[in-house]
């Protein structure tokens, strides 16, 4: 069985990938910063390495890939960032890695890229009987509805039958405008519906979502029992569809493949995410410049 660690400080990325590769048949070990990875690469002779260059802590990526590569010849190390940029590249090279991907397409093709580095094609879905799960009627009624008449981008490229089983397991509810809705983040899955409106958590906006978004896409994968709850609001009428963790996974691990493209789906969904923070975070940052220039001799 070949041996994978990945390096990154994104709980959700990390656990996700590592879960969408364990399906693959593949022994998938992972750390949070640089002390953890050496020790865990100290005990066990890795065949490849995947590791974020942006991290806390007293080591960074870079110093990671060279003691990974002081440690053994034979890992192929794959260095990722959400960060693209020649400069990247060469620093991660000249540490020592092999190869240099940005996050967002590490993640688009994850399982491919790694089958394709081991010669190794898709574990086909073992026929095994299926996990007993609830039955859902697909009555006309269902047929009809407006709510199959959207895919949401976490089901895209899923068969319609599985979509419309997902969604009919799901509660809809209709906030009131100036209403706000609270979720749980870590136990349910929920999909906009209809409207526009904002996520916070706490006291500060973490980001905006429309008809097809969705938030809680990982729960299925997280196996803690912490909270991590979250205001929806917006001016306007919204609708949602909440989806249950326990049931949803339940049905996931029925149908292998559907798990192995929602997995894919919500790595890349992440990352997409991700990027869109690091732009905001770009944005604000050149904008709190520009008020520092001063002009006329005032510092504003």
């Amino acid at each position: 069985m070949y041996k994978i660690l990945i390096v990154d400080d994104e709980k959700e990325l990390r656990e996700t990938s590592a879960e969408l590769l364990r399906l693959e048949g593949y022994e998938v070990v992972t750390a949070a910063d640089g002390d953890d990875a050496i020790n865990k690469a100290k005990n066990k002779n890795f065949d490849l390495a995947l590791v974020d260059l942006v991290l806390p802590g007293k080591m960074n990526g870079l110093d990671i890939i060279n003691k990974l590569r002081v440690q053994s010849i034979s890992t192929y190390i794959i260095a990722f960032t959400g960060f693209s940029g020649q400069n990247f590249s060469q620093k991660a090279l000249k540490a020592g890695a092999n190869e240099f991907v940005t996050k967002p397409g590490l993640a688009k093709n994850l399982v491919d890229n790694i089958n394709k580095f081991f010669n190794k094609e898709a574990t086909p879905a073992p026929e095994t009987p299926k996990a007993k799960i609830p039955e859902i009627p697909v009555t006309d009624a269902y047929e009809s509805d407006t709510i199959f008449n959207f895919i949401p981008g976490i089901f895209l490229n899923m068969p319609d039958k599985n979509i419309k089983e997902i969604l009919a397991m799901g509660k809809r509810k209709t906030i009131a405008a100036g209403d706000n809705f609270i979720m749980d983040a870590t136990r349910e899955l929920v999909i906009i519906k209809k409207g526009t409106l904002s996520c916070w958590y706490r006291n500060s906006v973490i980001g905006f979502l429309k008809s097809g978004d969705s938030i809680g896409e990982s729960s299925v994968f997280l196996s803690g029992q912490t909270n991590f709850m979250l205001l929806l609001k917006s001016e306007a009428e919204f609708e949602v569809i909440i989806i249950n963790k326990k049931d949803f996974s339940q049905y996931l691990q029925a149908n292998k493949s559907l798990a192995l493209r929602y997995a894919a789906n919500t790595i890349l969904g992440m990352s997409k995410k991700f990027m869109v923070t690091c732009e905001r975070v770009a944005r604000m940052n050149e904008e709190v410049r520009q008020l520092k220039t001063p002009v006329d001799g005032v510092l504003y």
